[in-house]
C-alpha cells in the first residue's frame, strides 16, 4: 500500500498493521517488489531496498533523473539478484522501449561491508 511516499504492510484476516515507513518525501511510488531481503521499491527518481522493518539497506537515485518526464520508470522486475526497471513505454505496442539492469547482489555485498 502506498500513500504519498509511504509503504505499509498488514497481516491476518483483520488486516492488522505490521509495519509502515516513509520511502520518499518528494516522489510517488511506482512499483514495489517483495524479495527475500525485503521490499525493493521504485519511485519516479530512485530505487531502494529496505528491511521488512523499514531500515534502508540501499538507496540509489543517480541513474534515475527523470521525475517529470514521460521516461520516468514505471515497472520493476527481479530475476536471480538482478532488478530490471523499464523507463520508456510504447502504448501502441504495449512494450517497454528502455530497460535498465541493476545488480542487487553486488549492492548487498557493498552494503554489508560498510555496516557499522
Amino acid at each position: 500500500m502506498t500513500i504519498k511516499g509511504r509503504v505499509a504492510s498488514f497481516y491476518g484476516c483483520e488486516l492488522r498493521k505490521y509495519t509502515g515507513f516513509r520511502v520518499s518525501t518528494t516522489s510517488d511510488i511506482r512499483s514495489i517488489l517483495s524479495i527475500t531481503e525485503g521490499p525493493l521499491i521504485l519511485t519516479s527518481d530512485s530505487l531502494s531496498l529496505y528491511t521488512r522493518q523499514g531500515l534502508n539497506i540501499f538507496h540509489h537515485s543517480k541513474f534515475l533523473d527523470m521525475d517529470s518526464t514521460n521516461d520516468a520508470p514505471y515497472a520493476l522486475d527481479y530475476s536471480e539478484s538482478m532488478a530490471f526497471f523499464n523507463s520508456a513505454y510504447n502504448p501502441t505496442s504495449a512494450q517497454s522501449i528502455t530497460a535498465t539492469e541493476f545488480d542487487i547482489a553486488q549492492e548487498l555485498l557493498w552494503a554489508g561491508s560498510n555496516e557499522v
